[in-house]
């Protein structure tokens, strides 16, 4: 992903959070983070514009696993930020 589309995402979330549009990342933790990512998977997954980008940050889905197990699993630790 491009620092460009990072930072239009950081930008519109903080937009968002200040309106009150996302209540539900209020108070953001790293595990809060993964639990919404599980969310937004299950309400509107769309393989073909979504499964780049969660390889892209989940790695790959296999015949074994699905993107949702992976989410799920996903070590919270990789949510904070670089230090």
């Amino acid at each position: 992903m491009s620092d460009e589309y990072i930072n239009q995402v950081i930008l519109d979330y903080k937009n968002k959070l200040e309106k009150g549009i996302l209540p539900q990342l209020a108070n953001l933790t790293p595990a809060k983070l993964r639990t919404e990512c599980e969310n937004v998977f299950k309400e509107r997954y769309s393989p073909l514009e979504d499964d780049p980008k969660l390889r892209s940050f989940f790695g790959p889905a296999d015949n074994d696993r699905n993107y949702s197990q992976i989410i799920r699993n996903f070590d919270v630790d990789k949510f904070r930020p670089p230090r």
